[in-house]
């Protein structure tokens, strides 16, 4: 039942969110053009719902990768990215994929797709559910955390969802957001790659 007003609630949240935040996408996406000079919008191949890949939305933070250059992602992060990174305004146009049913506001974060063959039947346990924009394992540690804790956060909220989880989630995100210094406390650009076993 919950799941059904979910969605009600993130289909009409979101396309509301999206008239608001379009004046700021197209700022965002002006500075991304200025500051590297490419496209402003790309997109990934992530795991979706009972494990359906979709392309997620997102603006760029990072330079693309260049032959015989240093492509670590400490380098190819440019400064307003990195901005756009703290303040999570790169994740705005997740938006559109709550309005595709794609995504949800609050759920386990959708992973790279390249991922499937590598989950336990434990950890699968995260794709019975929408993927969101943030979930628990983002206000509790996000980057900083292992991958085992990040799979214990997603079960346990695949396992207790309701309302008012959801509600404390999307609070702490708030708050997490306005004290963007506590986004990621593993002074880490982007998460470790998963590979089965960490």
């Amino acid at each position: 039942m919950y799941s059904v007003l979910k969605r009600g609630i993130d289909f009409i949240v979101s396309i509301v969110m999206l008239i608001f935040v379009l004046p700021l996408l197209g700022l965002a996406a002006l500075l991304i053009i200025l500051s590297i000079n490419e496209f402003p919008f790309f997109t990934q191949v992530r795991t979706g719902f009972k494990c359906t890949p979709f392309k997620v939305f997102k603006l760029k933070t990072m330079k693309r990768a260049k032959e015989g250059m240093d492509n670590s992602d400490q380098y190819r992060i440019f400064k307003m990215g990195s901005i756009l990174r703290k303040l999570s305004i790169d994740e705005l146009p997740q938006l559109l994929n709550i309005v595709l049913g794609q995504m949800s506001f609050v759920g386990p974060r959708p992973l790279m797709h390249e991922y499937l063959n590598l989950y336990s039947d434990h950890q699968l346990t995260r794709f019975r559910v929408k993927p969101g924009v943030t979930g628990l394992a983002q206000v509790k540690g996000r980057n900083s955390l292992k991958w085992s804790q990040k799979f214990k956060y997603d079960v346990f909220y695949v396992e207790k969802v309701n309302f008012c989880l959801d509600l404390k989630i999307l609070l702490l995100t708030v708050k997490k957001v306005f004290n963007f210094g506590e986004v990621n406390t593993s002074g880490t650009v982007t998460a470790e790659k998963f590979d089965g076993t960490n």
